[in-house]
């Protein structure tokens, strides 16, 4: 299997991608435009991250469990998660004069909206991951942000627990002088989440021993590498 990560740099030197990391896609603050200000498609001139004012996903879904332990009595604190408003996509022009449309981000959907947990999860993380990545400023132009599998696991009464197989990386950037950077994915990683009638949390896989173009849970020891949200996790969204 192959377990590297492969880098490709485009109309420029491997320069181009210093300090790029999974879920950033940037060492500046830079808008491709010539100013190295973060530029939220708003008017402002600085990230908004949301943290002091974040919204809930709506009301309590029927597929909910409810009963038992509860999601939001287990954290002291209020729900925090990556939240940029209105990242609007923008044309860029790179060194060769080419346009190109940055990413931009959408809003956190509601749950009420999905059939099942596994369902909405995986819509949450994607907008999580996208929100996360733009947050953080750059030019981003496309983002690998896919949930190939899912597992629900048997952790708590009350709770449903899903373990999501997902890439998660910025797949492709422009410098502050035009120059494309193209990342092609490693591994998958995995995130589990933890939801109830009362909200939901959220906690990263440290390591998962997974090949390169492994994009299922057939290999995987779920229950061995999944951490508990409950205990190890961050709140990230309450119902109303």
């Amino acid at each position: 299997m192959r377990r590297r990560t492969l880098i490709t740099v485009l109309a420029g030197t491997a320069g181009a991608l210093a300090g790029c990391v999974q879920g950033n896609g940037s060492d500046e603050n830079d808008n491709g435009d010539g100013s190295d200000e973060n530029d939220n498609g708003d008017g402002s001139d600085e990230n908004d991250n949301g943290e002091d004012r974040v919204d809930g996903v709506g009301k309590t879904p029927g597929w909910a469990d409810t009963g038992g332990t509860t999601v939001v009595d287990q954290f002291d604190s209020n729900p925090s998660r990556p939240e940029c408003h209105h990242v609007e996509p923008r044309t860029v022009t790179d060194a060769d004069g080419r346009e190109h449309e940055t990413a931009g981000t959408t809003p956190y959907p509601e749950a009420a909206s999905f059939d099942d947990a596994p369902s909405f999860l995986a819509a949450f993380e994607r907008t999580y991951v996208s929100h996360d990545i733009l947050c953080a400023g750059g030019t981003v132009l496309s983002i690998m942000n896919t949930v190939h599998d899912r597992e629900r696991l048997d952790r708590h009464d009350g709770v449903s627990t899903v373990f999501l197989l997902r890439h998660a990386i910025m797949s492709s950037s422009m410098s502050r002088d035009g120059r494309l950077a193209v990342i092609e994915p490693g591994p998958p990683g995995g995130v589990v989440y933890a939801v109830d009638g009362t909200g939901l949390a959220r906690a990263e896989v440290e390591e998962i021993d997974i090949g390169v173009d492994d994009w299922d849970l057939a290999a995987v020891d779920v229950e061995a590498v999944a951490p508990d949200p409950l205990e190890a996790g961050t709140l990230v969204a309450t119902f109303d």
